[in-house]
């Protein structure tokens, strides 16, 4: 007659506390195209003043932007001031979404935050609805354009 032998596994690991982990937000382009996953809802973010684009630390918080990069833009910001934007593409229709720019103009260091503009993209829990969180005039510029050399 052959041996019956038994097993028994005990796992620790379900006694262990697990650490809570924050939930993650997806959002998607205007086109329905997936553009950027966080830790943090848009919505919450801190606004830029000039053009109420959300902003989002590069180093403080945890995302991935699913988008094409532009060439850099130099835009005319009031009488005497220019910004140098690092702009961010839908990868399926090429709407403009978010930008860097560069706390010196001439340096090479990594840019601290992502901006992400206003009214470009749509939250996982809004894609049912038609679109209606979106703001039609999000992307009229009020700015001059100049190509940066």
């Amino acid at each position: 007659m052959p041996k019956i032998v038994s097993r028994t596994v005990i796992s620790t690991s379900d006694q262990q506390p697990q650490e809570e982990r924050p939930p993650l937000h997806t959002y998607y382009c205007i086109c329905g195209e997936f553009a950027l996953i966080s830790d943090v809802q848009v919505e919450l973010l801190p606004k830029r003043q000039t053009d109420l684009a959300a902003i989002l630390s590069c180093e403080r918080r945890v995302f991935r932007l699913h988008a094409r990069d532009g060439d850099p833009l130099l835009l005319r910001r009031g009488e005497s001031s220019y910004e140098k934007q690092f702009r961010k593409y839908c990868t399926r229709c090429n709407l403009w979404l978010a930008y860097q720019v560069p706390v010196q103009p001439d340096n090479d260091q990594p840019l601290p935050y992502l901006y992400i503009v206003d009214g470009a993209l749509i939250g996982e829990s809004s894609t049912g609805n038609g679109g209606s969180n979106i703001d039609s005039h999000a992307h009229q510029a009020t700015t001059t354009t100049v190509n940066a050399v």
